[in-house]
């Protein structure tokens, strides 16, 4: 299983949900997700990692980033991996 950090999570306005942008360069396989964005008082606002799968992954929509493809992965479609 692939490990990526995300250092914070995005808007989609279109979706109106939270969610993350993974480049297509690192999807390889199932991935666990790691969201280390923390508030102004340093706890995470998500601290237990996600996974998702390859599938999920390549289903989402992609949007085009300073010459890099994003999979655009809502939060609420991943799976918390409860420590």
């Amino acid at each position: 299983m692939e490990k990526v950090e995300i250092k914070s999570p995005i808007w989609n306005g279109e979706l109106k949900k939270r969610c993350v942008g993974i480049a297509d360069f690192r999807v390889k396989g199932d991935m666990e997700v790691h969201i280390t964005y923390a508030r102004k008082d340093g706890t995470r606002t998500y601290p237990n990692p996600f996974r998702v799968s390859y599938v999920k992954v390549r289903s989402c929509p992609i949007q085009h980033w300073k010459g890099i493809n994003l999979y655009i992965v809502p939060i609420d479609e991943m799976t918390e991996i409860i420590n």
